[in-house]
């Protein structure tokens, strides 16, 4: 059985084009089409559902989709490795400040306002969540993620549970290098 770090590839092909609605419903969220063949966002109708998908890679390997209906039902791949939304992306790029936000959706609006982003994979934990720390586990070895930026800028939301995702954040990142959105 898998233990631990390891994790098994996932094939994933993007969707070659995407129904209209789809592409209609990130536009009215302002995200372009440019960006979700960019992020190479796909679409499938299952369980009776049509679900948006976004690709987990990390080091080059699709490890985990993340499905989403427009009605906010998710799921995600059985036994899928737990890691930053845009992980290589952000490995790769060039720029100083990174935003970590806690959605893939948000983290497209990050793109198109053209910062480098990254989400974290399953948003954040309820603050009566029992296994809190556990949560976190999908921090371990992204030091050298956070080292090639000079700010971290960490965009959770405005609630509870967002709060405090983003107090957990920083303490874990750094809070000398960590910067918060006040809304």
């Amino acid at each position: 059985g898998l233990k631990g770090n390891d994790y098994k590839p996932i094939p994933y092909k993007a969707t070659d084009s995407l129904p209209g609605t789809v592409i209609e419903y990130f536009k009215n969220r302002g995200i372009s089409q440019g960006i979700l063949e960019q992020e190479h966002i796909g679409f499938e109708n299952s369980f009776g559902k049509g679900w948006i998908k976004f690709p987990y890679y990390q080091n080059s390997v699709c490890v985990n989709i993340k499905y989403r209906t427009s009605t906010k039902d998710f799921r995600q791949e059985k036994g899928g490795k737990k890691c930053f939304y845009r992980y290589d992306r952000a490995m790769g790029s060039t720029k100083k400040v990174l935003v970590i936000t806690e959605g893939e959706i948000d983290t497209l609006s990050c793109l198109i306002a053209g910062f480098e982003a990254v989400s974290i994979p399953d948003g954040a934990p309820s603050e009566n969540s029992k296994n809190f720390n556990t949560k976190f586990d999908f921090l371990k070895g992204t030091e050298k993620l956070f080292n090639r930026f000079d700010k971290i800028i960490i965009a959770g939301d405005n609630d509870g549970p967002g709060q405090r995702a983003t107090q957990e954040l920083g303490r874990r990142i750094g809070v000398e290098k960590c910067f918060v959105i006040q809304y």
